[in-house]
C-alpha cells in the first residue's frame, strides 16, 4: 500500500494547504484512497462536488509523483453500501 497525502477542496484551482496540514491515506491507488475514505464516512456532506487533490506520494516502483487531483463525483459514481 502507498501512503497518499491529501486535501479535498470545491475548486481544482484551490491552493494546497501547508504539508503539515495534510491528511493521509493508505491505499493502492488514489481511486482506491477516494472509495476507502468514502467507505469509512470520512468525506463531508455534499462531497459529490468536492475534488481530491493527492501530493507528494511514491508509487511502488519509487517513481516519485508531485500532483493529482480527482473530482470525487468522477470517481466514485456508483452508490456503496455499507457492509
Amino acid at each position: 500500500m502507498t501512503p497518499y497525502r491529501y486535501f479535498l477542496s470545491s475548486r481544482i484551482t484551490d491552493p494546497s494547504p501547508p504539508i503539515d496540514e495534510l491528511l493521509s491515506v493508505e491505499a493502492e491507488s488514489p481511486a482506491a484512497a477516494a472509495t476507502q475514505l468514502l467507505q469509512r464516512g470520512l468525506l463531508p456532506e455534499g462531497w459529490e462536488s468536492q475534488w481530491i487533490h493527492f501530493l507528494e506520494w511514491t508509487s511502488k516502483n519509487g517513481t516519485k509523483h508531485g500532483f493529482y487531483s480527482l473530482r470525487l463525483s468522477d470517481v466514485l459514481k456508483s452508490p456503496r453500501t455499507n457492509t
